[in-house]
This record gives C-alpha cells, structure tokens and sequence, in this order.
C-alpha cells in the first residue's frame, strides 16, 4: 500500500530502484536517488531524475556525488495547485 511504499522510502537515505514512482516520490522526500536499468523513457524525461547509473557503473562509485534536490517537492506542489486553479477556472 501507498503509506507503506511511503515509509519505506522516508526511512532511506539512498534509494537504489528501477521504479519510475519510487525514483519520483524518493526526489520529492530529498533522497539520493539512484535509478538502475530504467526500462521506460519516462525516466530520461524526469526534471528531476536523480541519478541514472551508466552501463558498468555501480551504485557505490557515484552515490557520494548525487547532489539531493531540496527545491522538488515546493516545485512539485505549486505546479499542481496552479494545474488545479486552471482546471477551477474551466468550472466556472
């Protein structure tokens, strides 16, 4: 379930996943997030995407330099209340 999932990954200081929610909701949380064998392109078009591992790369030799994004969650937040002021808008 969706509160487990969530903390779960709150509980996490790195976040090694190939799951495009889990990569998500680990950047809005300010984790380190490491993105392993991403299978959709949904992940090359995240705006915050972590970091994806290369081929050959391992998770130890670049989670020191992952930089965490506090900025992501506010971002995220005010982009969904404008998207929802629009949509009232329509309404009236």
């Amino acid at each position: 379930n969706i509160e487990h999932t969530i903390e779960l990954l709150a509980s996490s200081e790195i976040i090694i996943t190939n799951s495009y929610h889990g990569a998500y909701w680990g950047v809005l949380l300010g984790k380190k997030v490491i993105i392993d064998s991403p299978w959709s392109s949904k992940f090359w078009t995240m705006k915050h995407p972590g970091r994806i591992l290369e081929k050959g790369e391992h998770w130890r030799d670049v989670v020191d330099s992952i930089q965490v994004d506090n900025t992501a969650l506010d971002e995220c937040i005010s982009t969904t209340t404008k998207y929802w002021e629009k949509v009232k808008g329509f309404a009236s």
